[in-house]
């Protein structure tokens, strides 16, 4: 009976919902005794009343077990016993005592029961009922029930009994109910610090993974401001997250990178409000100053109705998958005889350099090497010794060769060299090295010695004023024809370079 009646209620709820069935046990019980007592010593017809009102709150008893409906059960009792006061006052012409004395015990079964606005309300009308009672007694109004005068002598002490009864056993149970609503009280207490702790838990170990992962997550709003970054963001980018909420992702590419030009196209899936996948990002580590490189991806958020609440995704740092990648790619792309760079890895890094110097406002130089008269002594001599030769070259290259710039084999007797910085003077004192190594290089075979003897070499300026990569070899090719046409072991200048 008591879990029916707790269904579905929190701890205060159920403490209220099973003294109101106390109240309709304990008032069907007093009912009873009283028209048992009436039947037997009163000598009036009061235990019709009181009959009615016992089935009433009989029936009302098994109901609220059944359906718990607190509110209405709530009020029919403490309304039904204050309209039985008023009924029994009214009809014994304020005579009988027992009615007043059952105010008090009412009032308070009202306040444990009932919301504060009710109870004054229900104790209002218990007022008027004694001043009722007052009104008839004075006025010596009808008496419509016969009294037995001994029986209403004793009526003061008979229904005093009564009250103390149903008071020690209310006083009792909530005592009772209290205590199992602390025990309640302390066993959700323990079970939400549990839950909370969980929650630190999770966090944490979220953290932990994400940190793991170098991983770092991010949400927005409708408008495309920032209102969430977690604790990876600010190790990723310098960026304090308080500086960075309340912005849009371009904006905070901005703080650090004011004329970046990648911002505009990374918010373009966000206006349009579509998923992204792998979007690269990429931020110089606030204090080594180390290029990172991030895949960004993202998914719209919308409500229950729909409706576009923002975008939530997750950046990962994948440099060291990059720099796999690059390692690769330049095995791939490396020159199998010299171990320099082939031919395709050189467009790759003309095209980056290219962007690179045209963005920084700076000038490089694109330099091509032939040999002279290779095809021929190598024909005459061996193509192993020639291979070998070959080898020697690209080495004793790679020692004039800084770590920033690049060299590569573009075919056969053909080398190439990217300087992203240096003069004129810097180009023509490094042609002036290369043509000396080939002059000290020596072929051998059978007894047979042969040298190459020198090297035709073209340069380029690699500027803003520079078009394409194409035009930049095509240039630089026609100045190393001249300068074999001319005899070779010479440098020539494209045309245009200053």
């Amino acid at each position: 009976m008591l879990s029916i009646a707790d269904e579905g209620r929190d701890a205060p709820e159920a403490l209220r919902s099973r003294l109101l069935l106390l109240c309709l046990m304990l008032t069907t019980a007093s009912l009873a005794v009283l028209v048992i007592a009436e039947l037997l010593w009163g000598g009036s017809d009061q235990w019709i009343f009181l009959s009615g009102m016992m089935l009433l709150m009989i029936a009302a008893t098994f109901d609220y077990t059944r359906a718990g409906r607190y509110a209405f059960y709530s009020h029919m009792l403490v309304g039904g016993l204050t309209a039985l006061v008023v009924i029994l006052i009214i009809a014994s012409g304020g005579q009988s005592r027992a009615p007043q004395l059952s105010i008090p015990t009412l009032a308070m079964v009202a306040a444990l029961l009932l919301r504060p606005r009710a109870v004054m309300l229900w104790a209002g009308l218990m007022l008027a009922a004694l001043v009722l009672s007052y009104q008839l007694r004075q006025s010596g109004a009808p008496v419509y029930l016969p009294l037995n005068p001994v029986w209403l002598e004793g009526a003061i002490e008979r229904v005093a009994s009564v009250l103390i009864a149903v008071s020690v056993l209310l006083g009792s149970w909530c005592i009772g109910l209290v205590a199992q609503w602390q025990k309640r009280v302390r066993l959700e207490a323990g079970a939400l610090s549990e839950a909370r702790q969980a929650r630190r838990d999770a966090e944490q170990r979220l953290e932990q993974f994400v940190e793991m992962a170098s991983a770092w997550f991010w949400e927005t709003d409708e408008q495309h401001r920032m209102v969430y970054l977690s604790a990876g963001f600010e190790k990723a980018t310098g960026i304090a997250p308080a500086h960075a909420l309340g912005l849009t992702p371009a904006e905070v590419m901005r703080i650090r990178y004011p004329n970046a030009a990648a911002a505009e196209p990374t918010m373009r899936p966000m206006i349009e409000r579509r998923g992204f996948k792998d979007q690269l990002l990429s931020w110089h580590e606030p204090l080594t100053g180390v290029l990172n490189h991030y895949a960004n991806s993202a998914a719209p958020i919308y409500d229950a109705q729909g409706a576009f609440r923002g975008f939530r995704g997750r950046v990962i740092n994948i440099s060291e998958r990059a720099e796999t990648i690059r390692q690769v790619r330049e095995s791939v792309q490396g020159d199998f005889l010299t171990g320099l760079m082939s031919r395709r890895g050189m467009l790759e890094a003309l095209d980056r350099a290219l962007i690179r110097l045209r963005d920084a406002d700076q000038s490089g130089w694109w330099i091509q090497v032939d040999l002279d008269r290779f095809h021929e002594i190598n024909t005459q001599l061996n193509y192993a010794q020639g291979d070998r030769f070959l080898k020697r070259f690209a080495r004793s290259l790679g020692e004039l060769v800084g770590k920033q710039d690049a060299l590569s084999r573009i075919d056969g007797d053909d080398f190439g060299i990217l300087l992203l910085q240096g003069t004129r003077e810097d180009v023509q004192q490094l042609a002036v090295n290369i043509m000396a190594i080939a002059r000290g290089l020596r072929m051998e075979f059978l007894g047979n010695e042969a040298g190459t003897g020198s090297a035709s070499i073209g340069a380029a300026c690699i500027s803003r004023a520079t078009p394409t990569v194409a035009a930049l070899l095509q240039m630089t090719d026609a100045a190393c024809q001249r300068a074999r046409h001319e005899g070779g072991a010479r440098l020539h200048f494209a045309s245009g370079t200053q």
